[in-house]
């Protein structure tokens, strides 16, 4: 959901959104609460409302979607609302559809993004108990501990319910508003914008054609590796199996050579025999 507010009494500045969040997190309620604030007015029509940003049952639907919204700011955005519920557990879902809008963007993404709670009520308003839970719930869950850190700790907790507290929604909008005023003075005034966008698709598509050569220089190597392990049986198989034969070959010859000593041996008594035979006729006579 894209849309931009003015901003507040102090700095009259205009402040560009992008609201993203899983299907049912609050996003479309977290927008009403803050275009309805009697600081902050709706702009001029040229952003609009930017449903299923982070439906990701379809992630290339969901990217186009988001470049849709873009477009709808062509001047850039000066903060992203991550919104999650924080009655809610963080699910793998959650953490996917975030990972999108990140890979789209980039790292510039975390200088811009401030993470906001939905559905505040559930701690009945009362930032420091949830602040101390907060505390917990990263303890156990890693990524949206690293989520927070990258956005640099930047958080807020609404109540967007139906029936909230119109006094307690709009302190807590206006602390919303201010935490984003203080990150784009500290960005420079400076706002992501669809050349930022178009620049971090060319990078990733550049990232992704090279890890696509890496792969396929290394599908390359490991058929050179096969094949050379293939020839090397081969050569191995060839070289045992000839050695087998000389092995055959020997012990034919050996048996031949130990057969002819053998009739040799038998040829040689049967001459002695015949001799000393001979001998003992002669001497009879």
């Amino acid at each position: 959901m894209a849309f931009s507010v003015n901003g507040n009494k102090r700095t009259g500045k205009r402040v560009a959104m992008l609201l993203v969040s899983k299907t049912g997190s609050g996003k479309s309620s977290l927008a009403n609460a803050l275009l309805d604030t009697k600081e902050f007015q709706r702009s001029r029509p040229h952003c609009g409302r930017h449903p299923g940003t982070m439906d990701v049952a379809d992630e290339e639907k969901a990217k186009t979607e988001i470049r849709r919204a873009i477009s709808f700011c062509p001047e850039g955005f000066d903060i992203f609302l991550v919104v999650l519920k924080c009655d809610a557990r963080f699910t793998a879902e959650e953490r996917r559809a975030i990972e999108v809008v990140a890979e789209m963007f980039g790292d510039e993404f975390y200088k811009h993004a401030i993470v906001v709670f939905s559905h505040g009520d559930e701690f009945d308003n009362d930032e420091t108990e949830f602040r101390n839970e907060l505390q917990e719930i990263r303890k156990k869950i890693p990524y949206l501990d690293q989520l927070l850190t990258r956005c640099g700790n930047r958080f807020a907790l609404v109540d967007n319910g139906r029936r909230c507290d119109r006094a307690v929604q709009d302190r807590q909008i206006e602390a919303l508003l201010s935490k984003a005023d203080s990150l784009v003075s500290s960005n420079g005034g400076r706002k992501y914008t669809s050349l930022e966008l178009e620049a971090e698709r060319r990078r990733a598509e550049e990232a992704e054609r090279k890890k696509a050569e890496e792969a396929e220089r290394r599908r390359a190597a490991e058929a050179a590796e096969r094949q050379e392990r293939q020839r090397l049986e081969v050569e191995r198989r060839v070289r045992a199996e000839t050695d087998q034969f000389r092995s055959r070959m020997m012990a034919q010859q050996q048996r031949r050579s130990h057969q002819e000593e053998i009739l040799r041996t038998v040829g040689n008594v049967m001459q002695f025999g015949l001799l000393l035979a001979a001998v003992t006729l002669g001497n009879e006579g």
